[in-house]
């Protein structure tokens, strides 16, 4: 079977450091890593190179000059047309050796319509499920400043009860630029926002 990580958030969560820092620990422990762009907006390479990037295949750009869509609805054409082709399918396939696929990285787009509105994302992540027997988790950052308003936080934690809700893989969720917490005037101690055990 396929194993991986999907990872989800808000724009400036931290998600490509994330899946670089993933990737660097996983080649550091000797187990080979594959990190697939999902996000066709996606500017640059990243910290890591892609092992699949899916600009490859469809761009927001083209699709913004093709289809006369802004940017939002090239994104979710761009998904669409991903979920409608085999294109991801048999990249992911390439990726096999010795009978043996690399733990994959999916590094998904910000935009969190995708995965509260919009079908695709779920219905490519259920299609890869199928086609190989994957096991997903979903990994959903949360930037450490939403803890410095109570309502920031309160609607952080129901965007990820959605994503959970919604993509229905185990879920794990992540503080991201811990660093930085002590340049924020938190509405708790740091050890609420860690436990969450009232929400």
């Amino acid at each position: 079977p396929l194993y991986g990580a999907v990872v989800v958030g808000p724009p400036g969560a931290g998600k490509s450091t994330f899946c670089a820092g993933l990737c660097r620990y996983l080649s550091l422990a000797e187990r080979p890593c594959a990190l697939v762009n999902l996000d066709p907006a996606c500017e640059g390479e990243g910290l890591t190179k892609f092992a699949i990037d899916v600009r490859d295949f469809v761009s927001v750009d083209a699709v913004m000059k093709d289809q006369k869509l802004g940017p939002n609805g090239a994104l979710r054409y761009c998904l669409e047309q991903l979920w409608k082709s085999n294109w991801l399918k048999d990249q992911i396939t390439s990726l096999e050796e010795d009978d043996c696929f690399p733990y994959v990285v999916f590094d998904c787009p910000g935009q969190t319509e995708l995965y509260v509105h919009d079908h695709s994302l779920r219905g490519i992540l259920d299609d890869v499920r199928r086609e190989f027997d994957a096991r997903f988790t979903a990994a959903h950052l949360v930037d450490v400043a939403q803890c410095a308003v109570p309502t920031s936080y309160v609607a952080a934690c129901l965007l990820s009860l959605t994503a959970m809700l919604r993509l229905e893989l185990p879920h794990i969720n992540i503080l991201t630029k811990m660093d930085m917490a002590n340049r924020y005037d938190l509405a708790m101690p740091l050890e609420f926002f860690r436990e969450a055990q009232e929400l």
